[in-house]
């Protein structure tokens, strides 16, 4: 089911979306872009469904970490918190984020409570204890050993992150411009990751090890020739053949047949 108030013939009803899409950055640079930002930013904003209301709930969590070489996220929780009574109750989630300059984040995916020790002690950080307090009983005392202390993993399904193109002045200064001329305001790129697209991300992780390089290369079929353009590279003293291809050129080309 969907909504419309009116139509617009021809024209799109939404030209800021249209304007400020961007389709030029490949797969491999919407998820590092989008990596750095949200371990930049550290904070999100989950929202859960609450469980027995079904209305929607907010609050902070702090980025612990990511999985997945960067689309899936991990976050510290007191599992006894209402937060994992959501989760077991509906597992649909959607984090967010958000930083002055006005670029943003928005993952929508499931999320799993892990109690495991082996992975909530990986992510253990002492600042904890700030939180859960020593209740003095020697189980429940804030260590990387206190049962209340779990993970959130949220599984991405679809990623979606506007890039703030300029700084506040000029920005202003292009809203007001379009405002006048009455043309939306090009002032952000607007990326949209798919789940096919991350299920293509996923398919690369093998790769992604100290042994990539070569797992890269013997997968994509490569003998000596550049994994960008298949063609013979060329040392600078002379026309041999090398071996040694940029791995940001490996997960490109391996990105391009994972998606084809």
């Amino acid at each position: 089911m969907s909504f419309s108030n009116t139509s617009t013939g021809d024209a799109p009803a939404d030209p800021y979306t249209k304007a400020n899409a961007d389709t030029k950055v490949d797969g491999p640079q919407k998820i590092k872009d989008f990596t750095d930002f949200i371990t930049t930013s550290k904070y999100g904003m989950l929202t859960t469904r609450q469980a027995g209301s079904s209305r929607l709930v907010s609050r902070s969590m702090a980025l612990a970490g990511t999985e997945s070489n960067g689309i899936d996220l991990v976050f510290q929780i007191n599992t006894e918190s209402g937060k994992t009574d959501d989760i077991a109750s509906d597992p649909d989630v959607n984090v967010s984020f958000l930083d002055p300059k006005g670029s943003w984040a928005s993952v929508a995916g499931r999320a799993t409570v892990v109690t495991d020790r082996a992975e909530v002690q990986k992510y253990y950080s002492p600042i904890l204890k700030a939180w859960l307090g020593d209740l003095g009983d020697g189980v429940h005392d804030g260590s990387e050993n206190d049962p209340r202390i779990g993970l959130i993993k949220l599984h991405a399904e679809t990623i979606t992150h506007n890039v703030a193109e300029y700084g506040a002045l000029k920005t202003a200064a292009k809203v007001t411009a379009a405002a006048v001329k009455g043309k939306p305001a090009e002032v952000n790129s607007l990326r949209y990751v798919s789940e096919d697209e991350l299920k293509a991300w996923r398919s690369l992780l093998p790769f992604c090890s100290e042994s990539s390089n070569a797992r890269l290369k013997e997968t994509l079929g490569y003998h000596g020739v550049d994994a960008e353009s298949q063609e013979p590279a060329k040392q600078a003293h002379g026309a041999a053949k090398h071996d040694h291809v940029d791995d940001n050129a490996l997960i490109r080309r391996a990105w391009i047949k994972a998606t084809r």
